[in-house]
């Protein structure tokens, strides 16, 4: 918990540094991305256990697979458009990768949460509406958080096979958690 609240305020400050303007101005803007948003459901979870509080076992499948989803993402696709140095760097990287690998450690282990197919659909369900408030964010304001949601840069018809192909990764990276949890339950 105190890793994931120092990566974040590490990603604002940095954020605010690359940005300029307000800081409400780069709230407003963080607020545009998965990975912000999975990280701030990450740190309301485990705080909700540091004080004592049992979630259900879809809400943590759910944050581990979306902190898997960021790592992933940005492995496979962001990594190569987005440089940076310095302090920047050492928050890119606890954001998209420290943090994501101990959310796995987090919830690979846990015993008493069964990890089923049956609960896919609700995993997915956080991915899916937040592509579709992004789709909607973007035609408001321009702002499109990831290139892969721009149709300025790929049209609408690659923005609907960018939309396909990111909710077929979700779907696969899902599938491979459940049978993972599975394997390693054994």
């Amino acid at each position: 918990l105190a890793l994931a609240l120092a990566t974040l305020a590490l990603q604002t400050l940095v954020a605010h540094r690359e940005l300029g303007g307000s800081f409400p101005a780069t709230l407003w803007r963080m607020s545009g991305y998965f990975t912000v948003l999975s990280l701030l459901a990450l740190i309301a979870a485990l705080a909700a256990e540091t004080l004592g509080r049992r979630l259900s076992p879809r809400l943590t499948g759910a944050i581990a697979l979306a902190m898997l989803i960021v790592a992933t993402l940005y492995h496979l696709v962001l990594a190569r458009i987005w440089t940076f140095e310095g302090i920047a760097w050492w928050a890119d990287h606890a954001v998209h990768s420290v943090i994501p690998a101990l959310t796995l450690v987090w919830w690979l282990p846990r015993r008493t949460d069964p990890a089923r197919f049956a609960d896919l659909p609700a995993w997915l369900a956080w991915p899916a509406a937040y592509l579709a408030m992004m789709l909607a964010r973007g035609l408001v304001t321009g702002f499109w958080p990831y290139p892969f949601l721009d149709p300025t840069l790929s049209g609408w018809p690659g923005i609907a096979a960018n939309l396909v192909g990111l909710l077929a990764v979700a779907l696969a990276l899902a599938i491979a958690l459940v049978a993972l949890r599975r394997t390693l339950g054994r």
